[in-house]
């Protein structure tokens, strides 16, 4: 097996590296924004009434003990805080930025104790007593807070910059953009990060409940959840591009980015009655007319991911490094053209065909990956839909009857 062409890369330099695209660089946006404040008291009422909603894991709370107690010491001494972004959706505000100091003032304020810092829970979250914390807050609650620290807390006024876009008005396009340059003077949003904030739907909360599939987990183990969610998606755009094909033949060239920004846009136009213009779609527009079920692909999107799990086990996503006298090893990495493949072969197969029976299926993807044909496909020109189409039917042919 000549292994040359395939690629070389972690799963994480393949995701993380992928090129800047948007979904369409042609639009000419309107956005206008304004500034204003409001207290302390005031978002903490309005995150825990979910006025707030924080696109769903968008970023996950990452600050330590250590940073969450200084945020609070630096409003309770009156210094300046940064800005918090928003952006008003359907009556609810969206949150571009501002998660972890919402999130902190949320724990301190309620008392409870954030799990991922290791400590009791029975003690709630009290200030640090290191570093430089005034000396009469530290190791204190909220609760332990004199009356006039608590109301100086409750009472600060925190910067807002809202953002409105006015054009074009039949979509959220923007989002995207908005999202992504705001947040990259930070720890850098990877694309997953970026569609979950600026495509939010239901649809979008659906994928990413799918990272969390124990089965998942262990066959795509990272310790980024995020690239889980991101082949769910691409597994599924993928199949529409695959199904395109097979019916018009029509050999695409796609930019991984932008393929799966414009899959994730069109669902949400779809979710929040849009009118949905051809021209920004082209190549789902006809899931506007589609009466997709989407519970029911992400139920089948599990029982796939439970399928390759049982029946091909903990190395299916991994390409062959030797074979010596029957003896498979396989690479560390991951192989991200193999992971949708299969996926999206065992799912066409599971729906509209039947599997052999009798075969052992790891022994038959093995003799597959063995093939320099194959290893060609999965490692050269992988964003042509043809050879996507072709990759797919290779596993379909071995599997499915």
């Amino acid at each position: 097996m000549n292994g040359s062409n395939v690629e070389k890369y972690e799963l994480e330099q393949i995701i993380g590296n992928d090129e800047l695209y948007e979904l369409d660089k042609s639009d000419n946006f309107q956005i206008k924004y304004w500034s204003y404040s409001r207290s302390v008291s005031e978002l903490f009422d309005m995150y825990r009434q979910e006025e707030i909603i924080i696109p769903s894991l968008q970023r996950e709370y990452v600050w330590n003990y250590e940073q969450a107690s200084l945020f609070i010491d630096s409003i309770l001494r009156g210094l300046p805080i940064p800005s918090f972004f928003l952006t008003e959706i359907n009556g609810k505000y969206l949150m571009i930025d501002g998660l972890q100091r919402l999130h902190t003032l949320y724990l301190y304020i309620s008392g409870v104790n954030y799990s991922g810092w290791k400590k009791s829970e029975k003690q709630g979250f009290i200030l640090s007593k290191k570093g430089s914390i005034a000396e009469h807050c530290r190791e204190k609650s909220f609760s332990d807070l004199s009356e006039e620290y608590q109301r100086k807390l409750l009472r600060s006024m925190m910067n807002i910059i809202e953002f409105s876009q006015l054009s074009p008005a039949n979509n959220y396009s923007s989002m995207y953009q908005i999202f992504e340059r705001i947040n990259s003077t930070g720890r850098a949003l990877e694309p997953q990060e970026v569609r979950n904030a600026a495509y939010f739907s239901e649809f979008n909360n659906a994928i990413n409940e799918i990272s969390l599939e124990q089965k998942f987990s262990e066959l795509l183990s990272t310790n980024k959840t995020i690239y889980r969610t991101e082949y769910a998606l691409r597994s599924l755009a993928f199949m529409h591009i695959y199904k395109n094909y097979k019916r018009d033949g029509q050999k695409k060239y796609l930019n991984l980015k932008n393929t799966l920004n414009e899959y994730m846009a069109i669902l949400q136009a779809k979710e929040l009655g849009f009118v949905i213009d051809e021209k920004k779609y082209p190549h789902f527009y006809d899931l506007a007319e589609d009466k997709i079920n989407n519970p029911y692909a992400i139920d089948k999107l599990k029982s796939t991911i439970h399928w390759i799990y049982d029946n091909i086990g903990l190395d299916a996503f991994k390409n062959i490094k030797s074979v010596d006298s029957d003896i498979v090893k396989y690479k560390n990495s991951y192989q991200p053209t193999l992971i949708e493949t299969l996926l999206i072969s065992v799912y066409i197969i599971s729906t509209e065909m039947n599997f052999k029976s009798g075969i052992n299926f790891r022994l038959k993807l093995n003799e597959l990956l063995q093939k320099d044909s194959f290893q060609d496909l999965l490692g050269k020109d992988t964003m042509n839909s043809e050879r996507i189409s072709t990759r797919i039917d290779e596993v379909i042919k071995i599997f499915g009857e």
